[in-house]
């Protein structure tokens, strides 16, 4: 069995058929992903009911992340460091940076692109379920919380040329 969120090298090794299926994942400014995902902890960790159907690892950010926005990026995507750093290489490429054929779709194009994935996907074309954008999440940026992203995503801001976006300033 996979768990929830299994990288892309996980499911290359178990479906026999990955060479004739269409692989993409959408890609994000990760400046957008730490403030969503800052947000979402900062409200769930002051409403935990509010919180829905947590993981344990959800659990222990929400019981042991300092608050500071430095300590969150740390405990949150720390891991990303390991092999130049980004998403796109942690989730979407075997662990040695080899590419496994994945296409990126970078969100700010999901919504026009989707009729295309979904032709690729041989299914019937349907409105996208959400938009899963914070709406106007609010971040207190740092030098110092700035620097953990332009480090621990280094790979996806070279990759997709992400640049930081005109609302994060201190």
């Amino acid at each position: 069995l996979l768990r929830r969120h299994a990288r892309a090298a996980e499911l290359h090794t178990v479906l026999p058929s990955w060479a004739g299926i269409f692989r993409w994942s959408v890609v994000r400014n990760p400046w957008d992903v730490v403030a969503s995902s800052y947000a979402l902890f900062q409200r769930d960790s002051q409403y935990p009911e509010s919180a829905q159907q947590p993981t344990a690892y959800w659990l222990s950010v929400l019981q042991n992340s300092g608050k500071s926005l430095e300590e969150y990026i740390e405990r949150c995507f720390g891991y990303l460091r390991a092999g130049g750093g980004g998403h796109w290489r942690h989730w979407c490429s075997m662990p040695d940076g080899r590419q496994l054929g994945v296409e990126p779709v970078v969100y700010d194009t999901l919504q026009e692109r989707w009729p295309e994935l979904c032709e690729r996907m041989r299914i019937p074309v349907a409105p996208l379920p959400a938009d899963n954008r914070g709406a106007s999440v609010s971040v207190q940026w740092t030098e110092a919380a700035d620097a953990q992203v332009q480090v621990y995503f280094a790979d996806d801001i070279a990759r997709f040329g992400f640049q930081r976006p005109a609302s994060v300033g201190w």
